[in-house]
């Protein structure tokens, strides 16, 4: 039997996607009404703020766990929430990228097996700054780092 890797991959991702769209962040939206969640790291013209970037999703095995017909894996992701800094009360920006990451974060722990499609999520680091994008303006991040556990029956 042949696991159908792609779907493994697929329902992860989606797993991750809705978990971080439930976050209690009133994330901006396309024109069509979804949240910008983006999966990749190109974000598109005119994306508005607050955001969030699907930035990494690298699986590894686990060596120890692992069976020949059974795998176990350790995915390592990463999110990170943008939103436009605030240019008259910048000492706020720091407090509001910590916001926006503990949202998320807590999102994410609600339901740790991303509602059901994985074993269990843990956050490795979380890590808020700011910094100037390419227009001059300054915009504050939020970036979870994690690692998702999921089980491959081969």
């Amino acid at each position: 039997m042949t696991i159908d890797w792609g779907a493994w991959y697929t329902e992860v991702l989606d797993g991750l996607v809705a978990s971080i769209t439930a976050a209690n962040v009133t994330w901006a939206t396309d024109g069509d009404g979804n949240p910008w969640i983006v999966e990749g790291q190109r974000r598109s013209s005119g994306i508005g703020y607050p955001h969030a970037m699907l930035l990494e999703f690298t699986k590894r095995r686990d060596e120890a766990e692992s069976k020949r017909r059974h795998e176990l894996a350790r995915i390592d992701a990463s999110v990170a929430v943008f939103r436009e800094g605030d240019p008259q009360r910048p000492e706020q920006n720091l407090r509001q990228a910590l916001i926006d990451m503990a949202n998320v974060e807590s999102a994410l722990y609600e339901d740790r097996s991303l509602g059901g499609v994985c074993d269990y999520l843990t956050i490795d680091e979380s890590n808020a700054f700011s910094l100037e994008n390419a227009s001059g303006t300054t915009e504050t991040v939020g970036d979870i780092q994690m690692t998702i556990t999921k089980q491959a029956d081969l």
